[in-house]
């Protein structure tokens, strides 16, 4: 799902990389590989920029609670999935 995820989100990057009222916020679900390192490569090989889309991580419980919680979504380790992880495959929009 996440190859999907990123070519429809590079759409909307694209489409408004210029609204000074949005931003895009991504957050790594597997922070043991996913350091600000490569988080930033992946940005560089994308051709994204801050401050228009930022690629979070942090700590995983942190990580997972936020998106349960916060937005409402799945994400959490499955050892049954393809990579370790399940999540879901929805854009969040939130307003101010």
């Amino acid at each position: 799902i996440c190859p999907v995820m990123k070519m429809n989100m590079l759409k909307v990057y694209e489409r408004y990389q210029n609204a000074d009222q949005l931003i895009i916020l991504s957050h790594s679900i597997d922070p043991e590989h996913d350091s600000v390192t490569v988080l930033k490569d992946f940005a560089d090989r994308l051709g994204v920029k801050a401050p228009k889309w930022h690629f979070l991580t942090g700590e995983k419980e942190q990580i997972f609670e936020l998106g349960q919680k916060g937005y409402i979504v799945t994400a959490r380790e499955d050892s049954l999935e393809a990579g370790g992880f399940l999540h879901s495959g929805a854009f969040v929009l939130i307003d101010k």
